[in-house]
């Protein structure tokens, strides 16, 4: 009697091992994911390199000084119109050819508010010698209010995509990151360049570059 009993105990382990074992079609079914997440992983690290390789094609497409504004970018300003930067010294009847452009952040924050208020303090000076711009990534609405309740006399660009921006250089992070920054521009030539500058210096710097280009000009 007691060898029936470790018979049976037997037995019965042995169906317990039987059961747990995974039939073939499960043995395939985890192959084949397996094989799944393996050709994912090879996919997502060409894609990271594919990511990677634009990234760079598009930092080496950022213009310098003594390169020309793309023709091909309009944005919209705190009124909704189009500006096209390139355009608008070649299409502008009062013959000014400088654009001073400025980038802040966020439009309403401390630090961008004081470089759009100096601009503005100093437009009158700068306007009978260049156009006067601000950009951001802020929304046209956005833009429409800063510009009312501090009294800005020149447009502010919205370029959410940070399409001419990026191609400026003042991208930075996170994704809609903008660097306070100021450029100037001569017939839509790059002349002066400053990505990473205080409020008060691209405001200072900026009339200085104005001043010093339009005073080359009319020597010419």
């Amino acid at each position: 009697m007691p060898g029936l009993r470790r018979s049976a105990r037997v037995a019965s382990r042995t169906d317990v091992v039987v059961v747990s074992a995974p039939p073939a079609k499960k043995q395939k079914a985890v192959k084949a994911k397996k094989e799944e997440i393996a050709n994912g992983g090879a996919k997502s690290k060409e894609q990271a390199k594919e990511s990677e390789k634009e990234e760079e094609e598009e930092v080496s497409k950022e213009l310098e000084e003594g390169d020309k504004l793309p023709e091909n970018i309009t944005l919209k300003d705190d009124n909704s119109n189009d500006i096209n930067l390139f355009k608008l010294t070649e299409d502008s009847d009062d013959k000014r050819r400088i654009v001073v452009l400025f980038s802040y952040p966020k439009a309403s924050t401390p630090g961008c508010t004081r470089q759009a208020q100096g601009y503005r303090d100093n437009y009158e000076e700068l306007k009978s010698k260049a156009y006067v711009f601000g950009i951001s990534a802020d929304s046209i609405t956005s833009q429409r209010n800063f510009a009312q309740k501090h009294g800005f006399q020149y447009p502010l660009l919205s370029d959410p995509k940070r399409e001419l921006v990026g191609i400026l250089g003042g991208k930075k992070s996170p994704a809609s990151g903008v660097a306070r920054s100021h450029w100037v521009f001569v017939d839509g030539v790059l002349k002066h360049k400053h990505v990473g500058i205080s409020p008060e210096n691209s405001v200072k710097l900026g009339k200085q570059e104005v001043d010093a280009l339009f005073e080359e000009l009319n020597k010419a």
